[in-house]
């Protein structure tokens, strides 16, 4: 197949692209150079928008015909290019029978699945089905690709490094259209490797800080963050686990942060401002969140971006789960991050504005 050009890409369907450009998107097969971004300003990417378009690509683009050969779209922040100056978050898909080719850059990717059934990749050699719920890695310079041998589309929110744009450290290297799975078992259930709680196999350490368990099921996740509930809610949390290094107890990336947060219903957290990029991915619910006095509403599929040093605090209408992603490490790393409570008027902003979309 011809790989064709961005501005072929795009001149063959303007109305399309003007489309995405309205609802605050950008295809990640035409997409533009990779570019340094001001600070960020708060948004919600509405899921009911944003879905139509990505199922309407394959109007316009088939797999393979673009170098980047992702049928995805970047979240672009209204103050600047992507949806964070640090890092960027978009929605891919997968159909069935499509696959998506082999490939590994610097950038690391960490990718929250939304819904499907029969999505899997393959990461190194080792396969693993993409379920919703589950948070699977994709670490720096390791070998990836994507499959669907399913009845239904596959599609999860993708969030990869920003950074090396700016630093002059983006590599990337094109692989085997798909790898050879080298692994004996396809890990159906995640990677049972790191099954057992507080034990590791032997050669699991690595010399990076990145985390050799590349899968965390939902259904561990759940469980985890609902066993908090027992010791009560957390006034700015409800109840919020992250997702860890077995090894180091540390980041599951270098890079990237990620938590599972669960609010219950009713749930009004009081109100922080902490010095990281955040966003919040809503796998399940429906509520609001109050950012600097404005309140923007979210409700299933949704993601918000919190950006740096500003007043936040959720209100949940249902239970709500969030995939709570941010830039943390590499804030830790310079020693630059820090956090501040509210402390006037019981904790809670006072509210200037309703933005619901």
């Amino acid at each position: 197949m011809t790989i064709l050009d961005r501005t072929a890409l795009l001149n063959r369907s303007p109305d399309y692209y003007a489309r995405l450009a309205s609802i605050g998107v950008e295809p990640l097969w035409a997409m533009g150079p990779w570019k340094a971004a001001g600070p960020a300003r708060p948004y919600v990417w509405k899921f009911k928008e944003v879905m139509p378009a990505l199922e309407d690509s394959r109007q316009v683009y088939t797999m393979g015909e673009a170098e980047e050969d992702r049928r995805g779209l970047n979240y672009m922040n209204p103050n600047g290019w992507g949806s964070a100056p640090t890092y960027l978050a978009g929605i891919q898909m997968i159909f069935p029978g499509e696959s998506a080719a082999a490939h590994r850059h610097t950038s690391t990717a960490c990718r929250f699945i939304m819904s499907g059934d029969g999505g899997f990749t393959v990461q190194d050699g080792q396969r693993f089905k993409m379920e919703p719920g589950d948070l699977i890695l994709t670490t720096n310079w390791i070998l990836h690709d994507h499959g669907n041998d399913g009845k239904e589309p596959t599609v999860w929110m993708d969030y990869t490094d920003k950074m090396y744009s700016t630093w002059g450290g983006l590599f990337r290297e094109e692989g085997d259209q798909i790898q050879e799975v080298s692994w004996k078992h396809h890990m159906p259930e995640g990677n049972m490797r790191f099954a057992a709680s507080g034990m590791l196999p032997v050669g699991a350490r690595s010399p990076t800080t990145n985390s050799p368990q590349l899968l965390y099921p939902w259904a561990q996740a759940e469980a985890s963050v609902r066993s908090l509930l027992r010791m009560g809610e957390d006034p700015y949390d409800c109840a919020m686990a992250e997702y860890v290094n077995p090894v180091t107890g540390g980041h599951c990336t270098s890079s990237q942060a990620h938590y599972l947060q669960l609010l219950t219903k009713g749930f009004h957290g009081k109100a922080r401002r902490r010095t990281e990029n955040a966003h919040c991915f809503i796998f399940k619910g429906s509520g609001k969140t109050i950012i600097e006095g404005r309140e923007y509403r979210w409700e299933t599929g949704d993601t918000l971006m919190i950006p740096s040093w500003s007043w936040y605090e959720h209100v949940a209408d249902e239970e709500t789960f969030i995939n709570y992603s941010s830039d943390l490490p590499g804030r830790e790393a310079f020693g630059i991050h820090r956090e501040e409570l509210l402390m006037e008027n019981g904790g809670h902003q006072k509210v200037t504005a309703d933005l619901a979309a």
